[in-house]
């Protein structure tokens, strides 16, 4: 059933309507939104067979005139700053909702509400007159920065220096988990490391910050493809080939993660490790939201329950296996 609630979970992102929609024709909707199979199957983790092929019958069930209630009662609802702060304020001191406490939420349904506004108002911006010039720009911004460095307080700033080490270390784990305040920043301090992040690239395209974040998922599509042609410059060939890198990912199998990324950079020299960030889905779904309410982004619900234990079951695939220069992928830091 996670297949088929990711497959509508991006529905929901690109605007579309659902209702009665099979599998299928949720496919074709989104493929008119300029989601190719390909990406649709990247950001899934799951093909299109495994989409198109389940039948209506077997989606979850839904009571149609509940859901019309709910959606008229949140269209209604004019909640107040203090309304939305006060979850936040809940959330931040660690007082999790549970799972289905928190999709039903009525400050979760104004977020993703919000988002679909936002994200059907810039539609999927690769298709926005004259982006060639500013997807370059944008792409040497990202390359421009350096490693994480610590700040006097607490927080880290990528001013540090690259260093050429080959070494790239790939950092799994569900979204909003912590990967960038626990793991990945201080690796990248450590290892002198540039921070091959999507996020990063998300935060230069001038839709995202003119909607505060809100629009993550109108430029997805658009920061993948910054991020694909960036990748080029540090694998075989490339200008910043063997500096070090440090890599969030989410949601991919262990089988894409090898072919998509770690056949790549051991092709072009990197000793390649993986660690693994861990967290509930109750956790990580609670902390999509506590920063949606914070910074404005906002990940469809359905999309992060989707992933499920993808992430470690990935992690754990890689256990006791070793990468091309003969070393473990799983290494203990301290």
């Amino acid at each position: 059933m996670a297949n088929n609630k990711i497959a509508y979970g991006l529905a929901k992102e690109y605007g579309i309507d659902t209702k009665g929609m099979s599998p299928k024709e949720v496919w074709e909707a989104l493929k008119e939104k300029g989601v190719s199979n390909e990406q649709a199957s990247y950001r899934q983790n799951t093909s299109y067979d495994e989409i198109s092929g389940k039948d209506e019958k077997e989606m979850p069930k839904v009571d149609k005139t509940a859901e019309k209630t709910s959606s008229n009662k949140i269209e209604s609802q004019n909640l107040t700053p203090e309304e939305i702060k006060k979850l936040g304020d809940q959330l931040q001191r660690g007082e999790y909702l549970e799972i289905e406490d928190l999709k039903n939420h009525p400050v979760v349904k104004y977020l993703a509400r919000k988002s679909d506004e936002v994200n059907k108002k810039y539609g999927d911006t690769r298709f926005l007159p004259g982006r060639e010039k500013k997807r370059e720009q944008w792409k040497n911004e990202f390359l421009s920065m350096g490693s994480m460095q610590e700040q006097p307080d607490g927080r880290y700033k990528a001013n540090g220096p690259i260093k050429r080490e080959f070494k790239a270390v790939i950092v799994t784990g569900l979204p909003a988990a912590g990967k960038s305040s626990r793991m990945v920043n201080p690796i990248s301090r450590d290892i002198g490391g540039f921070v091959f992040d999507n996020d990063e690239i998300k935060g230069l395209i001038d839709e995202f910050k003119e909607s505060k974040g809100a629009a993550a998922g109108a430029v997805h599509e658009e920061s993948s493809d910054i991020q694909k042609e960036a990748l080029k410059e540090f694998l075989t060939g490339g200008k910043r080939q063997g500096d070090n890198l440090v890599i969030p990912k989410i949601g991919e199998d262990a089988g894409n993660l090898q072919r998509k990324l770690i056949d790549k950079l051991e092709e072009a020299g990197y000793d390649v490790e993986i660690q693994y960030n861990p967290a509930s889905l109750k956790d990580s779904m609670n902390r999509v939201v506590m920063r949606a309410i914070r910074t404005g982004r906002f990940i469809p619900l359905d999309i992060v329950e989707g992933y499920g234990d993808g992430p470690a079951k990935a992690y754990n695939e890689f256990k006791n296996k070793k990468n091309k220069k003969g070393n473990p992928y799983i290494k203990e830091r301290k």
